[in-house]
């Protein structure tokens, strides 16, 4: 049975291109463009892994992070971002999040990034 990956990203070039290559190596996918898609995805897709943007349309981030912690404490999630912000990151770690990613990060290494954050241990 294959990885259930759900991309949350406000940017649909990225979230369409990260969902083709997702696809291409057997996970299956599913995206949403806000927040509020996002958590109600998450409900009814129960991913493994979550590809979470830091802002979105509706919410923050860390806002849509703690509605999934609320459904799944053990959720892993891969916050995504455009720019560096160590307070930010902080309020992401105390939620349990341990990978954040470059948007500018190239596809391989983001494959390789998931394939480990698939094979750990929940938290």
């Amino acid at each position: 049975m294959p990885h259930k990956i759900l991309i949350i990203d406000d940017s649909g070039v990225l979230r369409d291109l990260m969902q083709d290559l997702l696809v291409s190596k057997g996970f299956e996918v599913e995206s949403a463009h806000d927040g509020r898609s996002g958590i109600s995805a998450f409900k009814s897709f129960r991913p493994d892994l979550v590809l979470l943007d830091r802002q979105l349309p509706d919410a923050r981030g860390s806002a849509v992070l703690e509605s999934i912690r609320k459904l799944d404490p053990k959720a892993k999630v891969i916050v995504l971002t455009g720019y560096a912000d160590a307070d930010g990151e902080r309020k992401y770690r105390a939620l349990g999040v341990k990978r954040f990613l470059s948007k500018g990060m190239g596809l391989s290494a983001l494959l390789d990034i998931i394939g480990a954050q698939l094979a750990a241990p929940s938290a």
